[in-house]
C-alpha cells in the first residue's frame, strides 16, 4: 500500500487565532511537502490569501462548512485529489462553525477510492480566552470541537487575567479531557507539535503573569529578556511608555529583546503586564521574579497561570 498522508485538523471558533497558528505550524513543518485546505464560512477567502505562497498546495472551500451537505461533496473531491499527490501531510483549517464529528465516517467511506490513505493525527482546537466560556455555554459547534480535540490551545493569554485563564480552563474541561497548552499568538513549541504528529501526548509548558508598577528603562527590559532566555521562550505583554501610554512587548527566543514599538490599544489597567511562556513544565514565578528584580531594580508580582 502507498505511504499514508498525515492529516491534521485545526479548529476553533471565529477569531480564535486559527490562521496565525496555521502559519506557525507551516513554518515548523518546513522540509515536508504539504497540502493545505482552508474552509471559510463566508464567501471571501481571506485566510487563503494570507497563506498563499507559503510553499504549500492550497485549496479553499468557502461559504459553508466542509462537514455539511452544502460543501461535503467538494470536500470529498479535495480529499481524493490530495491523495493522488506526493504530499507528506494535509492540514485542514476548519470553519469556526464546523462540527468535525463526521470526519472518521468520511474517511472510512472514502478509503476504497484513495490512492494513499490518510493517517489522522487529531484536531488541534484553539480556545479564545476572550470569548470561549460564553460561547461554549451556548454554541454546539464550539462544544463539539472541544469534544473532538486531541490538543486544546488556550490562546490570547496576554489579553486576560490569570483568573480569566482559569475560567477558560474550566470551560474547556467541561467538554474535553485533551491536554491543554496555554499560548500567546498561537505560539506552540516545536516539541509539542512533534509529539502530536508522532502520536504522543504534548507536555504542558509553564506560563506565568508578571505585573509591575511604573515605566521600565528599555535597556533594563532587554537585560531581563536576556536573563530569562534560558528558561523563557517568549515574553509578550504591555509596558508603560513613560508618558501615560503603553507599548506592546513581544519577544521570542530573546530576539528581539525589546518592545515592538507599536502603541498598545487603550488599556483599562494601571500596571504593566507580561505573559511569560516557559521552555518546560517547571514553575516560572521565582526565577522570573529574581531576574526582574536584578535587571529592573524593582519588585514585581508573578502569578503562575
Amino acid at each position: 500500500m502507498e505511504q499514508g498522508i498525515d492529516l491534521i485538523l485545526i479548529g476553533g471558533f471565529l477569531g480564535a487565532g486559527k490562521t496565525t497558528f496555521l502559519r506557525r505550524l507551516l513554518g515548523e513543518m518546513q522540509g515536508r511537502r504539504l497540502g493545505v485546505l482552508v474552509n471559510e464560512f463566508g464567501a471571501v477567502g481571506v485566510d487563503g490569501e494570507l497563506l498563499r505562497g507559503r510553499g504549500a498546495e492550497l485549496v479553499e472551500l468557502s461559504n459553508g462548512s466542509i462537514f455539511c451537505s452544502c460543501l461535503k461533496q467538494d470536500f470529498v473531491a479535495a480529499l481524493r485529489r490530495f491523495s493522488e499527490t506526493d504530499i507528506d501531510a494535509l492540514v485542514i483549517e476548519n470553519s469556526g462553525m464546523a462540527d468535525p464529528g463526521g470526519m472518521d465516517a468520511i474517511l472510512a467511506s472514502l478509503s476504497p477510492y484513495l490512492r494513499r490513505p490518510y493517517l489522522p493525527r487529531g484536531l488541534l482546537c484553539l480556545a479564545d480566552c476572550l470569548t470561549l466560556p460564553e460561547y461554549a455555554d451556548v454554541l454546539l459547534p464550539v462544544q463539539h470541537q472541544l469534544e473532538e480535540a486531541a490538543l486544546v490551545l488556550v490562546n490570547k493569554l496576554d489579553l486576560v487575567s490569570p483568573a480569566r485563564v482559569r475560567e477558560v480552563h474550566g470551560a474547556v474541561r467541561a467538554h474535553s479531557a485533551a491536554p491543554i497548552l496555554d499560548t500567546v499568538c498561537g505560539d506552540v513549541p516545536a516539541e509539542a507539535l512533534a509529539a502530536l504528529l508522532s502520536g504522543g501526548t504534548p507536555r504542558r509548558w509553564a506560563v506565568c503573569l508578571l505585573e509591575f508598577d511604573g515605566a521600565v528603562p528599555m535597556d533594563a527590559f532587554g537585560a531581563f529578556c536576556a536573563a530569562a532566555e534560558p528558561f523563557v521562550r517568549r515574553v509578550r505583554g504591555f509596558l508603560p511608555d513613560g508618558a501615560g501610554g503603553w507599548l506592546t512587548a513581544d519577544t521570542a527566543s530573546g530576539l528581539p529583546a525589546g518592545p515592538t514599538g507599536e502603541a498598545a490599544p487603550d488599556r483599562d489597567a494601571e500596571r504593566g503586564q507580561l505573559v511569560l511562556l516557559g521552555r518546560d513544565e517547571r514553575p516560572l514565578a521565582d526565577r522570573a521574579a529574581l531576574a526582574w528584580e536584578r535587571c529592573c531594580g524593582r519588585a514585581c508580582a508573578v502569578t503562575e497561570v
